[in-house]
């Protein structure tokens, strides 16, 4: 399921600040936010890692903060969404639910 684009509202602002994430994590998310990106472009323009991306894309994609926005051969290419997954269960949530 596609979700709508985020925008950066004091709700959305406030619930990552409040999500235990890491530097480059909240550096990876903003940089998808910007548009759809492989997790080599994001490794080349962070100068960071691939292995190091492959975590950060992880966790996020676990907290459902990232997705897949489309697939070109072998690439994936990801961007931010608006939505948590919640860790009791598997159902998506919305900020506007937190």
């Amino acid at each position: 399921m596609k979700l709508k684009k985020i925008s950066l509202t004091a709700d959305y602002l406030n619930a990552l600040a409040n999500a235990n994430l890491g530097t480059y994590h909240y550096k990876v998310l903003l940089l998808l936010e910007t548009k759809a990106m492989t997790q080599a472009q994001v490794s080349e323009i962070l100068k960071i890692k691939k292995q190091n991306i492959n975590k950060y894309v992880s966790d996020l994609k676990k907290m459902g903060l990232l997705e897949v926005d489309r697939i070109e051969g072998r690439n994936q290419f990801l961007r931010a969404t608006n939505s948590f997954l919640p860790q009791e269960n598997q159902d998506q949530m919305t900020f506007d639910d937190i």
